[in-house]
């Protein structure tokens, strides 16, 4: 596993972007992956923090 955890939203989920970023080992989830796109910050927050 990764040392950084990404979890990005819709205003960063360039592909190419997600790709760079796992390409050099980034752990790195989208709210397109997880299928929350338009969700609320809190509810973001709420998913990803464990």
């Amino acid at each position: 596993m990764s040392p950084i955890q990404l979890f990005i939203d819709e205003d960063s989920m360039d592909q190419r972007f997600i790709k760079v970023l796992r390409a050099r080992g980034v752990d790195v989830t989208s709210v397109g992956e997880v299928e929350t796109i338009s969700s609320s910050d809190k509810e973001q927050l709420t998913l990803v923090v464990r």
